[in-house]
């Protein structure tokens, strides 16, 4: 979050400021600040609070990336509760997150299908029924939080739309914790508002190669 904001800053100097924001999971406290919803200061607090809460949960399950495949033809894989479709990056790059044998089971279902499924190297099953405990524990820390209307619009993780609700921001934020990444969502949801320019304020390059897996238009710029 703090290079996200450095990165930020700087484009304000340049007079590059945002007509919508969005982030990726973490990043969309950095995205709820370049809206000025919260405070520099809040928003270390907040993301320090969720990096603890979901630190906790180390050893709950696990997560898998899934390409070649959309949303619905992975649906009929997903028979139990105990896996989800958690981060919807691109039509066809979805990551599972929930328990490990239950990631295991569909790994090995989807063996047969001419797709690629990588286990990832984390620590937990996140943004998934699993972080059920970290959600409630983040419910009170956001509640606690000062927040004010968004100077522009913002686009959530959990259902891919941009608002300046700031009651629905931060209801957004909530759910966020056990809720899906819908990032393919985020950026179509973007484009069909005219946007023609994306900056991506971070390290590295992550979210541009995405994008472009997405839409070559608008052109990304990783800042």
């Amino acid at each position: 979050m703090v290079v996200s904001v450095i990165v930020n800053e700087i484009l304000k100097s340049e007079g590059v400021t945002a007509d919508i924001a969005g982030g990726h999971s973490l990043g969309e406290y950095s995205a709820l600040y370049a809206a000025d919803v919260f405070s520099f200061e809040d928003g270390l607090r907040l993301v320090n609070a969720r990096g603890k809460v979901m630190a906790a949960q180390n050893g709950k399950g696990t997560m898998a990336a899934v390409i070649g495949l959309t949303e619905a033809e992975l649906t009929p894989y997903l028979t139990s509760s105990e896996v989800v479709a958690a981060n919807l990056n691109s039509k066809t790059q979805i990551v599972l997150s929930g328990t490990t044998e239950g990631i295991e089971s569909v790994m090995k279902a989807l063996a047969s299908r001419d797709t690629k499924a990588v286990k990832l190297n984390v620590s937990a099953a996140f943004h998934s029924p699993q972080m059920a405990e970290a959600a409630q524990v983040m419910k009170d820390v956001i509640e606690k939080t000062q927040m004010k209307e968004p100077t522009c619009f913002v686009v959530s993780n959990v259902d891919g739309r941009p608002t300046k609700d700031l009651a629905k921001i931060k209801d957004n934020l909530k759910a966020q914790i056990t809720g899906q990444v819908r990032w393919y969502d985020s950026i179509t949801a973007l484009i069909g508002e005219g946007i023609d320019q994306f900056y991506e304020c971070g390290h590295g390059q992550v979210l541009r190669k995405m994008n472009k897996t997405i839409a070559l238009r608008p052109k990304c710029l990783s800042v």
